[in-house]
């Protein structure tokens, strides 16, 4: 993503699994582009979801700018 374009939305997508769900944050800039900016794993627990949620606030900081989260439903886990 080139430096002067701002994204046009971020894409929070996840994984969930019995112990632990994986999530990657990805920016779409307004040429449709997409890059990933950053993946990582969290326990499947309250403070796995805490630490989650900041860490996708801290990669999703443009004022603004909308975050659209998407979960794989598959299983029983994301419920």
């Amino acid at each position: 993503m080139e430096a002067n374009l701002k994204p046009l939305k971020y894409g929070v997508g996840i994984d969930m699994g019995k112990d632990e769900f994986h999530a990657c944050v990805s920016a779409i800039d307004p040429t449709q582009r997409v890059k990933v900016k950053a993946t990582r794993a969290f326990k499947n627990t309250p403070t796995g979801i805490l630490d989650f949620l900041q860490w996708s606030d801290h990669h999703c900081k443009e004022p603004g700018i909308l975050v659209h989260y998407l979960m794989e439903a598959t299983g029983v886990y994301y419920e």
